[in-house]
């Protein structure tokens, strides 16, 4: 009776109505003997107690014995660090294959990344990685309730999942976690393993690439690096067993994204995997300065000073000037010089005045004749400047001196033809000339007196000295007699120009014009050829402009010309431009020749020791210079003999402005164009307002999972404080592939001055990522490769005896085992024994519908 049990046991209370039933019987009216009431209350009792019972559900609870089915599993390891090894994996499994007839449950899966039925295609695998725990815990799902040997043929190198606890589960469900170590140690030769481009390179410093290397086997490697032209820069032989760490270095000698390659070399019998690889960095430059003049070729001697040290120079108009934020920020300074009103649009003006205040860029002001104080007064422009300009007052008298001007032209055979033949077929290159010719000698001031030299193989001095008045008939017809014919030899043409000028003791102007190759004799460079030349017309203070027709003119010998001299350098490209360039040139020697007041030498200021290494008496004369008044706060470098602002600057926002009231070209700085010391004056002048980029040190640490690439980047200042608050972005673009099409990254700064870009590479191979980190005037970029890591499947080769003997441990088997221990496994019988319920209320319900009738009955046959 112990086993009986009730479903329901608190409907067992329903027996305590017994008494109230044989109460209600014994009242009954019914004429009854004691006897009869006694037996009528004993049956009632019984269906009573029979109905209780039957609601409460008894049953009992016995145990059947049952048979286990068997089961083996076979799990064969396919990914890529045995895959070489198909024949060995084959003959190791056969054996275990041999067993199926014993198992009553059969599963044959091959696994790799990915579990699938035996001889599924690679792809279906995912043959890149391993994932041990998710084939033994597949093998569980296969095997349901049977018990028996799970056989794993791998060797171990998992890169997915928990193999260990995997194999705990299935042996709580009653299989045996047996092992079979497969795989060989492979050896490969050197080979490059990593390569750490610079983060910091600059052009004319050596740059630093590391590259790691790793060789199984003992060999002498030569190692070697090559530039973008594939020419050797660095080289190193050394010996390498195991991993080695080298550095290569390379000095850039151009600014931007810059590209070399690693190469390797070996002497042992062991092909490495990798030998070469192609290592792109960023360069940076030195700094950019913008010039923006009304003329760009009058800022020639200007940015030539500027260019002869790192600065990389640039010149634009100001007449068609438009630049976006973005592009300002791509120069240090900028430069405007005699731009007669701020004629931008209202866009570059407001980007100009973000640069300086918000950006800390350099702005330097430079006066000249061609400056409205009118026109600059009321622009925003206008409020940068640490001097107040002040329209000038009307000159009541106005003088003109006495100039020279000698025209050197080319006459030779090139000269006769027509420089753009699709516009101006009919009209020569010399018939222009001499148009331009007749043209400027009208624009230039009655005081001048003109000469003409012209060469071809030989030189001929033309006219002679001839004033203006007397042009017309002394020197206009034999100009339009020139005929075009011969060589073309230059340099005894600009000595005869040289000498004729040094014949009069009035300012000097020379205009030399050619479309051809001067001869050059052996190697000659054109500064020994032309020194005594160019050091004759500064020391005689002669002006000198060059002009360059056509593409095969001398066009780097005529720049060097003037940029030596001091003078200007013009290249037209088409007919029309050779009037407009001499009537150009006349009307600046007609300003120059005008005397509105004495030449002046500059005086000292309150803050004179900003230029240093310039003593006060070397500065040269000046013919001129814009009426200002300075600013508070302003500082005051130089004054005029007036006592007003000539060279002037202050702080505005994080940049810094400088003013300066004369000009930098030949109009009002004549003798300064020509001074040794120009070029340093200029250089100390920008080096005070060049931005001064905040250097950062960065920190990077790149990975790539898969095609899922992390770059941890720490950035501290100069202090060595994280730098916060940095706007970071960056593009990882393809090296290979069909599809070149960047990735971008997202950003975010994890802690202070650590920053995360994540990102999902869309092709697989290496990618270039160009970071760009900014923060007001902090802009910092670096350049990296994203390298997918070793492979951890691939990272090793041959078994790992120590995660296989610790699966083997977990799961209850054994390493190795032989086909006669699995088959007593599965011949080993399992008897489980299952618990089983057998119902009594039927049984009861059954019995009281039979004593009811009996009751009923009773009664009546009684009474």
């Amino acid at each position: 009776m112990t086993d009986i049990r009730f479903e329901h046991p608190e409907l067992l209370w329903g027996l305590a109505l017994l008494p109230l039933l044989w109460l209600l019987t014994w009242r009954s009216r019914a004429l009854l003997s004691v006897r009869s009431k006694v037996a009528c209350s004993l049956v009632r009792s019984l269906v009573l107690a029979m109905v209780v019972a039957a609601l409460s559900q008894p049953f009992r609870m016995i145990r059947q014995e049952q048979k286990v089915p068997t089961g083996l599993a076979l799990l064969v390891d396919r990914s890529g660090s045995v895959a070489g090894d198909t024949a060995e994996l084959d003959a190791r499994c056969e054996p275990y294959r041999l067993l199926g007839d014993l198992a009553d449950r059969v599963v044959d899966l091959e696994f790799a990344g990915a579990v699938s039925l035996r001889d599924a295609s690679p792809a279906a695998l995912d043959l890149d990685a391993t994932d041990i725990g998710g084939a033994l815990d597949h093998a569980a799902a296969e095997m349901a309730a049977a018990q028996g040997a799970v056989v794993l043929v791998t060797d171990g190198r998992s890169t997915r999942g928990d193999p260990l606890k995997a194999a705990a589960r299935l042996r709580a469900a009653g299989l045996r976690v047996y092992v079979v170590p497969v795989g060989r140690h492979r050896q490969a030769g050197p080979r490059i393993t990593g390569v750490e481009p610079p983060s910091q390179a600059r052009v004319k410093e050596p740059a630093r690439i590391r590259v790691h290397l790793k060789s199984d086997v003992p060999a002498k490697v030569d190692v070697r690096l090559m530039d973008g032209a594939g020419i050797e820069v660095d080289r190193q032989v050394i010996d390498c067993d195991g991993s080695r760490a080298l550095v290569l270095r390379h000095v850039p000698a151009e600014s931007g994204l810059q590209r070399c390659t690693v190469l390797l070399a070996d002497s042992s019998d062991i092909e490495g995997e990798q030998t070469m690889v192609s290592v792109p960095y960023y360069v940076e430059g030195p700094p950019k300065v913008l010039v923006v003049d009304s003329i760009p070729q009058e800022a020639g001697p200007l940015a030539a000073a500027l260019s002869s040290t790192d600065l990389v120079v640039e010149r634009r108009s100001a007449a068609d000037l438009s630049l976006s934020p973005e592009e300002l920020n791509t120069y240090e300074a900028v430069v405007l010089s005699d731009v007669a009103r701020p004629e931008f649009d209202a866009a570059t003006q407001d980007a100009l005045v973000r640069y300086v205040e918000e950006q800390g860029g350099g702005l330097v002001f430079i006066g000249g004749r061609n400056v409205s104080a009118e026109r600059w007064q009321g622009s925003p422009l206008a409020g940068l400047l640490p001097v107040q300009l002040q329209p000038e007052k009307v000159r009541v008298i106005e003088q003109l001196q006495p100039v020279h001007v000698c025209f050197v032209l080319d006459k030779s055979g090139s000269m006769d033809s027509p420089l753009d033949p699709g516009g101006l077929a009919a009209v020569s290159k010399m018939q222009r000339v001499k148009d331009a010719v007749q043209a400027s000698v009208a624009e230039l001031p009655p005081t001048a007196i003109i000469s003409v030299v012209v060469f071809d193989s030989q030189t001929r001095v033309l006219v002679d000295s001839v004033p203006v008045d007397q042009w017309a008939g002394r020197g206009a017809r034999l100009v339009d007699r020139i005929a075009a014919d011969g060589g073309t030899t230059m340099d005894p043409a600009i000595e005869a120009a040289i000498n004729l000028i040094k014949a009069k003791p009035v300012p000097g102007h020379i205009i030399l014009l050619t479309d051809g190759m001067t001869d050059i004799a052996g190697n000659q460079s054109p500064q020994a050829r032309y020194g005594d030349l160019v050091t004759w017309i500064r020391d005689g203070g002669i002006s000198l402009t060059t002009v360059a027709v056509g593409a095969d003119s001398a066009q780097a010998l005529l720049e060097y010309l003037a940029t030596a001299a001091g003078g200007i350098y013009y290249f037209c490209e088409n007919a029309d431009e050779i009037p407009r360039i001499f009537v150009r040139q006349a009307q600046t020697i007609r300003q120059v020749s005008r005397i509105d007041r004495p030449p002046f030498a500059p005086q000292a200021g309150r803050y004179a020791d900003l230029i240093r290494n310039i003593p006060l008496g070397s500065y040269p004369l000046l013919s001129g210079a814009l009426s200002s008044s300075d600013r508070p706060l302003s500082q005051v470098v130089l004054t005029t003999d007036q006592g007003k602002p000539l060279l002037a600057e202050w702080q505005y926002g994080l940049g810094r402005v400088v003013a300066f009231t004369s000009d930098a070209k030949g109009v009002w700085a004549g003798q300064w164009v020509r001074w040794q010391d120009f070029g340093r004056f200029w250089n100390q002048v920008l080096g005070r307002v060049l931005r001064r980029l905040e250097r950062l040190r960065t920190e990077i640490e790149p990975s790539v999972d898969g095609r899922d690439a992390r770059i941890l980047l720490r950035a501290y200042d100069t202090n060595g404080h994280p730098a916060t608050g940095l706007k970071a972005s960056a593009a990882a673009t393809p090296l290979s592939g069909q599809d070149p099409t960047p990735v971008a990254l997202t950003w975010r700064e994890v802690r202070p001055g650590v920053y995360e870009g994540r990102a999902a590479l869309s092709q697989p191979g290496n990618h270039l990522c160009q970071i760009h980190l900014q923060r007001e005037n902090v802009v910092v970029d670096r350049a990296l490769v994203l390298r997918p890591d070793d492979s951890a499947e691939m990272a090793e080769t041959g078994p790992d005896m120590a995660t296989l003997t610790a699966i083997a441990e977990v799961g209850g088997g054994c390493i190795d085992p032989g086909s006669d221990q699995v088959a007593r496994d599965l011949q080993q019988t399992v008897i489980r024994k299952i618990p089983l319920a057998v119902p009594y209320w039927p049984w009861l319900v059954i019995g009281a519908a039979l004593l009811w009738p009996v009751d009923v009955a009773g009664r009546r046959l009684l009474t």
